[in-house]
């Protein structure tokens, strides 16, 4: 009779543990959606992205589209 009552515990703290990390997870995953967003947002930013981007400095003037080409 022990064996199944302690089986059981097992299983229930087993779905416990997983159903926390499955929510934890998931909160993570919104969470690092989220700053890549605002960081590809924040990099359109020209004074940001001098500051955060190193390659940038190395590309030289950026071009820019002519609109009355059209």
């Amino acid at each position: 009779m022990r064996e199944g009552s302690d089986r059981h515990r097992y299983i229930r703290l087993l779905l416990y543990w997983m159903d926390r990390g499955e929510k934890l997870l998931v909160k993570g995953l919104f969470i690092a959606a989220a700053l890549m967003i605002a960081a590809q947002i924040l990099l359109r930013i020209p004074f940001v992205r001098e500051a955060w981007s190193e390659t940038d400095k190395l590309e030289g003037e950026p071009v820019l589209r002519d609109e009355t080409s059209r």
